[in-house]
């Protein structure tokens, strides 16, 4: 799910081949010295490629675009950063406020029903404005997939752990129905 899936699924658009090693997060393992050594954060995911080491999703997504396929990041200056500006957009504004649910839908905390409704109110507004930019858009750059649309897809896929409900929002649910039946989600998604 999340960050981790986000990797996965660009990975699965691009083709690529590579080697999954689970960490057990209940377990701590993400904590421990030997993991800690790879990413002193001791956050996941972590993409190790040779002599890069990388870690942040939105991060390893852009270095794996850059190495196979830069088309995925936009053609031109401006839809490289329309690209950007709608994945920094939707992890600063509404990843963080959707997290409560994670953490409580994977007992990392006690459910608490209270927080997870101020979750998504907080959340409203900006869904509001990605809504309004997909009026009329297939993706979010218009008619072309890119890794705009697997990094602000994989935020969105937080909304369904704090129960948020689509009806409100026509234009992200066709959206987020569209992206996640490519087969490379759905390739992701099952590994």
């Amino acid at each position: 799910m999340g960050s981790s899936l986000r990797t996965h699924w660009m990975l699965a658009e691009l083709g690529v081949d590579y080697e999954q090693m689970p960490l057990n997060m209940r377990e701590r393992e993400h904590k421990k010295p030997e993991f800690l050594a790879i990413n002193p954060t001791g956050q996941v995911p972590v993409l190790i490629d040779g002599e890069t080491v990388l870690s942040e999703s939105l991060a390893i997504n852009e270095y794996l675009g850059l190495k196979f396929n830069p088309e995925m990041l936009g053609m031109t200056p401006a839809e490289k950063a329309e690209a950007w500006k709608w994945s920094l957009w939707a992890y600063v504004n509404i990843q963080h406020k959707l997290e409560e649910g994670v953490y409580q839908a994977i007992g990392m905390r006690p459910e608490n029903a209270e927080l997870i409704a101020k979750e998504v109110e907080a959340v409203k507004p900006y869904l509001q404005i990605l809504e309004n930019h997909l009026k009329g858009k297939k993706y979010l750059l218009g008619d072309k997939f890119s890794v705009s649309d697997i990094n602000v897809g994989m935020t969105m896929s937080y909304a369904k752990y704090s129960k948020l409900e689509w009806t409100d929002f026509p234009n992200i649910a066709a959206w987020l129905k569209l992206i996640t039946e490519r087969p490379a989600y759905l390739k992701a998604t099952a590994t």
